[in-house]
């Protein structure tokens, strides 16, 4: 009977390379300038955790008072603290499903017949205060089992 490779493969563990961590990119870093225009987008990559148990609560408490809310109101009681971040939020939390960020049984609706705009304050890169606004379709918070009825704000 003949054996091909009648020898042992030895392997030095030193001969291995160790193990290198992957590099993280960090966008907080980074500066983007647009022409004349200073765009500041440090707000958008910045690492802003928004606390959406928060949230949750100030749109469960304002249920309790009322059979729906919209975003709008929602928001003229409890003004936007961190801006962008905490408007995109608010918006993940009306569109989520039976995940962990869903509203607990509570329903949110989309009306994109009504254009509703929201303000908030945010500061340029040298420091000075501006009013912010973004337009979106109405939001409407609602309990569960509550109908539906007609806003006219």
């Amino acid at each position: 009977m003949h054996l091909d490779a009648m020898n042992a493969d030895i392997e030095l563990p030193l001969e291995r390379p160790l193990f290198t961590p992957g590099m993280k990119s960090r966008l907080a870093d980074l500066t983007l300038m647009a022409g004349e225009d200073d765009i500041d987008t440090a707000q958008l990559f910045g690492q802003i955790v928004v606390d959406k148990a928060r949230l949750r609560s100030a749109i469960q408490s304002a249920l309790r008072r009322q059979s729906q809310i919209t975003l709008g109101e929602l928001l003229a009681d409890a003004p936007l603290r961190q801006g962008l971040a905490e408007l995109v939020a608010y918006l993940e939390l009306a569109h989520a499903g039976d995940d962990g960020d869903a509203l607990n049984g509570l329903r949110a609706l989309m009306d994109e017949t009504v254009e509703e705009p929201v303000h908030w304050q945010s500061q340029t890169t040298t420091g000075t205060p501006v009013m912010r606004e973004a337009r979106l379709p109405r939001v409407i918070f609602t309990r569960p089992g509550s109908a539906l009825r007609e806003k006219n704000t």
